[in-house]
């Protein structure tokens, strides 16, 4: 089976838990990996550079979510992202539209997970 790859990075453990267990109840499968701040997320993404799909929360220790996918988007052109955030501030969603990322509102749920996915793979 081919797995699609997606980075989940948030800098809350229990966040990337639910994501990849509502995720688990999905027919569709991915190769999952996981960062906790932007930092490691851009050494995974140095390690692995064929992954894709990126979850990234807003708030995290140094770079915030819309500043670590300015810097994926440098190295990739064909990522997908969603921007997994409690963060409701209008700037922060039209910052982000403007960068064509989506926004989903935490908390996370299973229908949010599947939108987020059914995003993946347009």
């Amino acid at each position: 089976m081919n797995f699609t790859k997606l980075m989940i990075i948030d800098d809350s453990r229990v966040s990337r838990m639910m994501f990849i267990k509502f995720l688990e109840d999905t027919p569709l499968k991915f190769d999952v990996c996981e960062a906790d701040c932007a930092d490691q997320a851009l050494q995974h993404f140095a390690e692995n550079s064929d992954i894709r799909n990126f979850v990234v929360d807003f708030n995290m220790p140094g770079l915030n979510g819309l500043e670590l996918i300015e810097k994926l988007q440098e190295k990739i052109s064909d990522g997908k992202y969603n921007l997994l955030t409690a963060n409701i501030q209008p700037d922060i969603h039209v910052r982000a539209e403007k960068m064509g990322v989506k926004v989903t509102a935490k908390p996370i749920n299973h229908e949010k997970v599947i939108e987020i996915i059914k995003g993946f793979q347009k």
